[in-house]
């Protein structure tokens, strides 16, 4: 399936799909059986979305949620699958097996609770399931103090098959495990001498994996390394083996040899999808984004159609988290051509492809080949929200809805319309429909918290951003909007959320939020002493680049240029080539009133370092407007906003610059498309009304935008702009209201926006 961008600028993530045609034909749609058959040959990412199609048109088929929660398990951690194997459950006749899946799945993520839940549920039904037994005593094996019960279920296994090689090898892991070290290689030399004769290069490959491991175990490593080594001889195309050789070779910080064993298993088996896209994301991981692309085109030369076809995919969702549409557009083109009768399902995502690329025309061009009006609408409300049409843009997804009730991206694009029509309610309710439907597949948890951030529900925006943050790990604005949602430093919440971010990679990010927060509302020098608590952080390295930044800005804020000037040099000291430690360096010279030309070569080179920093656009924009030069300072802040569309300043500081060089239709245009990413910013709503009324427009707008100022906690001042604007339409009877209200200190009860839930 192809995979969404993070950071999208517009509605996004609609049913980006696996070219792998999951629907032979143009005019019917996906069967159970197609599901069945793409699993059957291991290809369940291109099951997902038929099976989600199929749940669609029948909720309460069991097989298709079991089919569903199968696919999951298989290619994500989506606490969807955990959803679907449950409603699975359900059915005696799927409970099973239902379960049995949902433990493998909890057993991949490392969730071992979970795992000997599922485990027990189905050892209550058959008490001698095997495959249960063996999922529990793993689970206990991996969990401390438990081993015991783990010896218990494996040897509860020999018992009902005495030959069984793994309940043998996990029997003598157990013992390991209990310190029995002398009775495990005893167990383990019984287990080799039986089987060393037989003709079962399974078994004969998981006891030499076992060995290694065992070893691994004790810290032996220098016999754990040789008899790695030996077992790759012997058995080199075995996964399990491949995975726990790289996994031992990376914790031994030999990533060099755990990535020859993936590359030279990708030139046994060329035709392997999984090996090519592990191989590409591990040197993408690395930084190594030219060898991980070249891996990916590689498979595009194959000669085999299938393989080819699942390359170009592969590199589409490559292209795609590069943030290069177009690329992806070419690519997953590419694979279209390889196919004769493209499925509707990869007709409607290439048409949604184009529509992401606000390449309108050519979308709805293509989108006439769709026969299912529910896919040309979808792709008919992306165009209408790019070309600013909301309420044709609902008016298109109207006619999803009732054939297509829960797909995430439909209901994810319907809550941007409404956002941007004031109709935050029922933003809200489909933004919920579209967590429900799929957590991982939109920020709209993300989005959700945000809107009851800013209409002041810290209970319900922790709440969502929690939801966002478990289907999406590793996004930094989940933690930006989750430390803003917590009320305290010392609170449960935000104690448990530093320790569990502590040493990982968004630790930096947290400890830069919260230094801010501080800095606010206890002051600078409690927020640098909250840097000093959290000394660990190395400010010199590249990750940590926002979390230096904090610091420097506050240093300046305190009066402390030279601890400033210190902490920019020395980053740059270690790592000059590091873009963010530049454009650090231009805040420092600011700070400073050092010479505008030096202050501009520091962001410039920051540039030419990084053409896509963010914070670097964005301070050499504000740089260019307050220098007067509007046209390239909105010319850097678009870019900085098309670089993090979660950012809202840019655009803040685009429209003030026009605004105050005099192009005021320039100037609203400006706030206009502002709003549409960030429709709960108060300041930006206060001063597009303001420009409103200066210019003599008091219309609809004009008071929706006070009302929203109003609603996203602006305080006495939206209150005073919302009397103001009332006053200028010629409603007193109206302001005489509001008027009232305010000196009651009661809600002022808006008319063209809706209300909040929980606000």
């Amino acid at each position: 399936m192809i995979r969404s961008l993070d950071r999208p600028t517009l509605p996004l993530f609609v049913l980006l799909l696996s070219i792998l045609l999951a629907a032979a034909g143009c005019d019917d749609g996906p069967s159970v059986e197609d599901a069945r058959d793409l699993q059957a040959q291991g290809r369940f990412e291109a099951s997902i979305e038929p099976l989600r199609l199929l749940l669609d048109e029948d909720p309460d088929d069991p097989e298709v949620y079991y089919l569903y929660g199968v696919a999951l398990n298989r290619t994500t951690s989506s606490p969807v699958a955990v959803w679907a194997l449950t409603k699975a459950a359900e059915d005696p006749e799927w409970t099973v097996r239902a379960l049995l899946e949902l433990a493998t799945g909890h057993m991949q993520i490392s969730n071992w609770d979970e795992v000997i839940s599922a485990a027990n549920r189905v050892l209550e039904v058959e008490p001698d399931n095997m495959a249960a037994l063996g999922l529990r005593g793993m689970a206990h094996l991996n969990e401390e103090e438990s081993a015991d019960l783990a010896l218990e279920d494996f040897e509860h296994m020999l018992d009902l098959a005495p030959d069984d090689a793994g309940a043998q090898v996990s029997r003598a892991a157990a013992l390991l495990r209990l310190g029995e070290v002398e009775a495990a290689e005893e167990a383990l030399a019984e287990i080799v001498a039986v089987t060393a004769d037989a003709n079962a290069p399974g078994a004969q490959s998981m006891l030499c994996t076992t060995g290694a491991v065992l070893l691994w175990e004790k810290e032996e490593i220098e016999a754990a390394t040789e008899r790695f080594e030996a077992c790759l001889v012997e058995f080199p195309r075995d996964g399990l083996l491949l995975d726990q050789a790289m996994s031992f070779f990376d914790a031994q910080e030999n990533r060099e040899r755990a990535t020859a064993l993936l590359e030279a298993a990708l030139v046994a088996a060329p035709l392997d999808p999984g090996n090519r896209g592990r191989l590409a994301g591990r040197y993408k991981a690395e930084g190594d984004l030219e060898r991980a692309e070249s891996v990916l085109r590689e498979g595009t030369k194959l000669e085999d159609p299938a393989a080819r076809s699942a390359a170009w995919v592969a590199l589409t969702n490559f292209m795609l988290e590069q943030d290069d549409l177009d690329g992806a557009i070419q690519a997953y083109h590419a694979a279209l051509e390889l196919t004769s009768d493209p499925s509707q399902l990869a007709i409607l995502t290439y048409a949604d492809l184009l529509a992401r690329a606000e390449r309108n025309e050519e979308a709805l061009t293509f989108a006439k080949r769709l026969t299912r009006d529910s896919y040309r609408a979808l792709v008919e409300a992306r165009v209408h929200l790019n070309e600013h049409r909301p309420a044709k843009a609902l008016a298109s997804l109207e006619e999803v809805f009732p054939t297509w009730p829960n797909n995430a991206g439909a209901r994810y694009y319907a809550a941007r319309a409404a956002e941007q029509l004031g109709d935050f309610s029922r933003a809200i309710e489909e933004y919920r429909q579209s967590i429900r439907s799929a957590a991982d597949q939109t920020d709209a948890g993300l989005r959700l918290a945000k809107l009851y951030l800013a209409a002041g529900s810290l209970q319900n925006a922790w709440n969502h951003g929690i939801q966002h943050f478990r289907a999406n790990p590793k996004d930094p604005e989940a933690i930006r909007v989750l430390l803003r949602a917590a009320t305290s430093a010392d609170s449960k919440s935000v104690t448990t959320l530093f320790r569990g971010l502590r040493g990982g990679p968004l630790f930096p990010t947290a400890v830069a939020i919260r230094a801010g927060m501080i800095s606010e509302s206890d002051g600078l020098e409690a927020a640098l002493s909250f840097f000093g608590e959290n000394g660990e952080l190395d400010l010199t390295a590249p990750k940590n680049v926002e979390a230096l930044r904090v610091r420097v800005d506050l240093e300046l804020a305190a009066g402390h240029a030279e601890k400033a000037s210190e902490l920019a040099e020395a980053a740059l000291k270690a790592f000059p080539e590091a873009a963010g430690f530049h454009e650090i360096r231009g805040r420092v010279r600011e700070g400073e009133k050092a010479s505008q030309q030096s202050i501009l070569e520091s962001y410039q080179r920051a540039i030419e370092l990084s053409p896509g920093d963010s914070a670097a656009l964005e301070s050499l924009g504000r740089f260019h407007a307050r220098a007067g030069r509007v046209d390239e300072a909105v010319a850097f802040l678009k870019r900085a906003s098309e670089a993090d569309p979660y950012a809202a300043s840019p655009g803040r500081i685009a429209a003030l610059a026009l605004e105050g060089a005099g192009r005021l239709e320039a100037a609203q245009i400006q706030w206009d498309e502002h709003l549409r990413e960030h429709p709960w910013d108060k300041t930006a709503a206060l001063a597009w009304n303001r420009l409103r009324l200066a210019n003599g427009q008091h219309d609809d707008l004009t008071l929706q935008l006070a009302e929203r100022a109003v609603l996203f906690q602006g305080g006495p001042e939206a209150q005073k702009r919302l009397i103001e604007t009332h006053r200028a339409r010629g409603e007193e009877e109206r302001v005489r209201e509001l008027e009232q209200a305010m000196k009651e200190r009661k809600p002022l009860a808006p008319l063209r926006v809706s209300p909040i839930d929980g606000a």
